[in-house]
């Protein structure tokens, strides 16, 4: 009984080995490069074979003017203009105000139509900008 139980033990054993050995000797690094809703993953650990290549296509990266362009046909903005680092989109709706979304695209932040007292300190700071350091991308009429 102690045979058998032994002898079920090392085998046991080595299957867990190989299975170990195995998943080290084939794990993959994966590099996912990000465009728009579309993903392309690489596999590094893969070698290539003779006589092939591959392509990873590197998404181009769009400047502010191109990123802002995309506003202009959203419903109820009225214009969008950029600075050196940031996109400005005005609304069209009463009491609104306008919305302003740095080159991060994360951070973006609204200062609605309110009383210099009632605004944060960045609306504040944003609004003293000069308007000659706004450069107009689109605007669009009230019809």
């Amino acid at each position: 009984m102690i045979k058998k139980l032994i002898i079920l033990i090392v085998i046991v054993s080595a299957i867990w080995f190989a299975s170990i050995y195995y998943n080290q000797n084939n794990k993959t690094k994966e590099i996912i490069l990000k465009n728009n809703s579309n993903s392309e993953v690489v596999n590094k650990n893969k070698k290539p074979t003779t006589g092939t290549s591959t392509t990873i296509k590197i998404p181009e990266i769009k400047t502010l003017e191109e990123k802002a362009q995309v506003y202009c046909n959203k419903e109820n903005v009225s214009a969008v203009y950029i600075s050196k680092d940031k996109i400005k989109i005005i609304s069209n709706l009463i009491g609104s105000g306008t919305t302003y979304i740095p080159l991060d695209e994360i951070s973006s932040f609204r200062c609605p139509v309110v009383a210099p007292d009632s605004m944060t300190d960045k609306c504040k700071t944003i609004l003293n900008m000069p308007k000659n350091s706004w450069k107009k991308i689109c605007s669009n009429e009230i019809k």
